[in-house]
């Protein structure tokens, strides 16, 4: 039996933060999308999705990152993927080049330690 994504949204400091896990596929890849896009307010310094947790995801939920990247990067403010090392789709989005674009990150604390950094010019 197919496990369709669940999201939970927290916030830490200045930062939303998104933990997804499951599959991500056509019948739930918009319901995903908006999540994010409502997660990252114009507010809000940056956003990190933690996808560790997620077993499969379509070229659509792709799509989407990169869409979301572009629309924080021109907000001016900051996007991190968190995928750690064995979760299963981090050779898929290596292969992607998807970190040329979003920088991956092992961890959650790496991620928002990261974006933090680059908002007081560390990084």
């Amino acid at each position: 039996m197919r496990s369709l994504a669940t999201i939970d949204v927290q916030w830490r400091d200045d930062l939303s933060f998104v933990r997804i896990s499951g599959e991500i596929d056509t019948s739930n890849v918009s319901e995903v999308g908006e999540a994010l896009a409502t997660a990252a307010p114009a507010t809000r310094s940056g956003l990190v999705v933690d996808l560790s947790g997620v077993t499969y995801l379509n070229s659509a939920m792709i799509k989407t990152l990169f869409d979301l990247a572009e629309q924080l990067r021109h907000r001016q403010q900051r996007l991190g993927l968190v995928i750690n090392e064995g979760a299963p789709m981090r050779k898929l989005l290596l292969l992607l080049k998807l970190d040329l674009v979003i920088p991956l990150d092992f961890t959650n604390d790496d991620a928002f330690a990261r974006i933090k950094g680059a908002r007081t010019g560390g990084g």
